[in-house]
């Protein structure tokens, strides 16, 4: 600024970022995005929802309300690190704390608590790539579009494949037996 000032420009004190943050489209925020994601998709269970709005708000957390075609799979990549560590099920004080805080219990706690579950990982990168599908496919926010690519696609973990139940299911006598008298009493059927 002061090299501006005698070289007798005028302007604004440089700052590095300030000139991308002018540029930034307050509508590709993510927040506001996913906002627009929930307005114009009325099927969403409250479920998905309320979870989605937790994964949501970790990224924010992490990365800041940032314009969506500023993110990268970087960023995915680092946030799905840091979430694999989180606490799963924490008492209510640590689940009230930020992503940080929840971290540094994790470690002064060693073994107190698993970390979350690959699933719920999945979870989190899912909320992110389905706002991020929704930006690209009914929006358009998306930048340079023909070569755009969802920086949260691919980024799933494994999960254990569900173990086969080894118990034999019922016969037909079994059946009969169990819905017999004295039982018979409550089994509910249709009226």
């Amino acid at each position: 600024y002061a090299r501006k000032k005698a070289a007798g420009q005028s302007g604004g004190i440089i700052v590095p970022g300030i000139e991308e943050a002018a540029r930034i489209d307050p509508e590709a925020l993510l927040s506001v995005v996913y906002q627009r994601y929930k307005d114009e998709t009325p099927s969403l269970a409250k479920t998905t929802i309320r979870s989605f709005d937790l994964f949501i708000d970790r990224f924010i957390e992490m990365w800041g309300d940032r314009d969506i075609n500023s993110l990268a799979r970087s960023d995915v990549d680092r946030f799905k690190s840091i979430i694999r560590q989180l606490p799963s099920r924490p008492p209510h004080d640590v689940r009230a704390m930020n992503m940080s805080d929840q971290l540094t219990w994790m470690k002064r706690n060693a073994g107190a608590k698993a970390p979350i579950s690959p699933r719920t990982v999945n979870g989190h990168l899912t909320a992110v790539r389905t706002v991020l599908n929704f930006a690209h496919k009914q929006t358009d926010l998306i930048k340079n579009r023909d070569n755009w690519s969802n920086p949260a696609e691919g980024f799933n973990m494994r999960t254990d494949t569900k173990v086969e139940d080894e118990r034999r299911p019922f016969d037909e006598d079994e059946v009969i037996r169990v819905f017999a008298p004295p039982y018979q009493k409550y089994a509910k059927t249709p009226d």
